[in-house]
């Protein structure tokens, strides 16, 4: 995950902690095959069962990109040519900025020529790109970010997905309020954690409602740098990351030679793509439920909804094939996503971006129904008191019985 610049504070999420439940990244991950993850998550299955991300719509916030490189030949590429920034977001030259920017979108439609060699998770996925440039506007200030202009063009797009593998450290109101119309309007948005914990960019990670992604290695565990692993408590979910193929490499200066990256910015677009090709073989399901989904279906097999916070696993590593195993329409119509610690946007924001309202209890009354005296309470009140009790003791016997036999979810992600 890149940050935007020196202007974004530090990123204080990421606990300088190793990680005890699962090994420590392998020093050879930089040597693996940089398409690793294609194989780790039988993407071939899925695209020869027609799950390619066909009619859906993605768009990717990042800084720049290429999109005349080999690698997007023939695929649905569209390219925003606003500048937020006074910087273009497209460009020939090979830089940090260009090479991240084009990376992450290859990984969701690549055609796997060129450098790297990427093939896409959903190839046949409409993508458009919306870039900051390699420059930062300024601080957040009243006004709108470069973010919340990228995210505005999105939702008038009419995409369906928003992946992004850049942060800032703060959100204006005026940020906020785009980000709660997308997710009134469903337009699910997954963005990356920072890397480090001396990183800045928390944000729109850390924001309500937002799938939040770091990264694992093919061996299922948490990135680690320096011998420090990056461990992020409100993390969502997990993705490969670790050891990833890029396209161009800023230190030759060449489009024709790649290296392997390492961090979220990677496994965003992939657990993107994941829920792309949901979305396209359940189309009846809202992007709430996919997320509720994603969320209740990571790793390989079936389990209970376990979230682990202190190890920084989140709901569990995302599994492309269990996502697409299970028909996320029985699943509520919410989104779980609400209850972060920064605890922006509201549901109250949502609602009123969707011209609806948060029910209070007095608004389940039923209008010109009976009234009751102050002094003398109904009989029913007693009866709903009674069940209530009941209720309770029977709530607190069955939360006993289960989290007598939850068990952790494992870190390992393969062949998900």
């Amino acid at each position: 995950m890149k940050s935007r610049g020196a202007l974004r504070g530090m990123f204080a999420g990421v606990l300088a902690v190793a990680l005890a439940t699962v090994p420590a990244v392998s020093a050879m991950a930089d040597t693996t095959d940089g398409n690793w993850w294609y194989d780790y998550y039988n993407v071939g299955q899925a695209h020869a069962e027609g799950w390619t991300g066909k009619g859906v719509k993605i768009t990717v916030i990042d800084e720049q990109i290429n999109p005349d490189l080999p690698v997007f030949s023939g695929t649905d590429l569209t390219v925003d040519k606003t500048s937020y920034c006074d910087d273009p977001p497209v460009t020939a030259k090979v830089s940090e900025s260009s090479v991240h920017g084009s990376s992450v979108a290859a990984l969701l439609i690549g055609n796997g020529t060129g450098a790297g060699a990427i093939k896409g998770i959903v190839p046949d996925a409409s993508v458009r790109f919306e870039g900051y440039g390699t420059l930062s506007c300024g601080g957040v200030g009243e006004k709108t970010t470069e973010f919340g202009r990228a995210l505005q063009a999105a939702i008038d797009s009419g995409t369906d997905i928003v992946s992004t593998s850049v942060g800032t450290s703060a959100l204006s109101k005026p940020d906020l309020d785009v980000l709660a119309e997308a997710l009134a309007k469903g337009v699910i948005v997954v963005a990356a954690v920072p890397n480090l914990s001396s990183q800045s960019g928390s944000f729109p990670a850390a924001a309500n409602g937002v799938v939040s992604v770091n990264a694992i290695g093919e061996d299922g565990a948490l990135q680690s740098h320096d011998g420090v692993t990056s461990i992020v408590q409100e993390v969502t979910v997990l993705a490969a990351g670790v050891g990833i193929a890029t396209i161009g490499d800023e230190e030759t200066g060449s489009w024709d030679s790649s290296y392997r990256a390492i961090g979220s910015s990677g496994a965003t677009p992939l657990v993107a793509g994941m829920l792309a090709a949901a979305k396209q073989k359940y189309p009846k399901a809202t992007s709430n439920q996919l997320i509720q989904s994603l969320i209740h279906n990571t790793t390989v097999d079936d389990h209970e909804l376990i979230r682990d916070e202190k190890t920084g696993l989140g709901y569990g590593p995302a599994s492309l094939t269990h996502l697409l195993a299970v028909d996320p329409t029985q699943y509520p119509d919410t989104n779980p996503l609400l209850d972060k610690a920064y605890a922006k946007p509201t549901a109250e924001q949502i609602a009123g971006a969707a011209g609806t309202s948060v029910p209070t209890p007095s608004e389940g009354a039923s209008a010109g129904g009976p009234s009751t005296s102050a002094s003398a309470p109904p009989i029913g009140l007693f009866i709903g008191i009674g069940v209530a009790v009941i209720v309770i003791i029977a709530a607190v016997v069955i939360l006993i019985v289960v989290l007598s036999r939850r068990k952790a979810p494992s870190g390992n992600g393969g062949n998900a």
